[in-house]
């Protein structure tokens, strides 16, 4: 994984980290942006064409779950 500087994110400054696997379909992206309060995290998996196959926010104790579908579930 590489810090690689931050990114805003719906209004609010997060740190930002980047990991690439590689494996026998291609190499998948998967971003990991945080704030320092940790009250927000944002975890998405790229697939290995680009496209997001998954995103996964927690922020103030709220999560939502995003597929390659877009449909956002909440809990």
């Amino acid at each position: 994984m590489t810090v690689i500087g931050k990114e805003e994110f719906e209004g609010e400054t997060l740190c930002k980290a980047i990991l690439e696997s590689t494996g026998e379909e291609g190499t998948s992206t998967f971003e990991y942006m945080w704030s320092e309060d940790k009250n927000t995290t944002v975890f998405t998996k790229y697939d290995t064409e680009g496209n997001i196959s998954l995103k996964y926010i927690s922020r103030d104790g709220k999560k939502t779950i995003i597929g390659g579908d877009r449909k956002p579930l909440e809990f």
